[in-house]
């Protein structure tokens, strides 16, 4: 179980490096007051599917942990 959480927990890892770290720096170049086009839409969409991602994983890794807690 303890394997299955430091698993979960480096594909969030990597996810934030890979994806969230660039998207954030992409995000903030964009002004406030700019209208929102099909395209920002579109990557905002694909933000918010892998988050949920990233949740999953963690929620994952937390239950590993506590499974394997309780195993002690």
């Amino acid at each position: 179980h303890i394997f299955g959480a430091i698993v979960c927990f480096g594909m969030t890892g990597a996810l934030s490096v890979v994806y969230f770290v660039k998207e954030i720096i992409a995000f903030t170049k964009i002004p406030p007051d700019e209208a929102q086009t099909p395209e920002l839409m579109n990557r905002v969409k694909f933000w918010l599917r892998w988050t949920t991602v990233r949740d999953v994983l963690q929620m994952f890794a937390a239950l590993f942990l506590s499974v394997a807690y309780n195993h002690v």
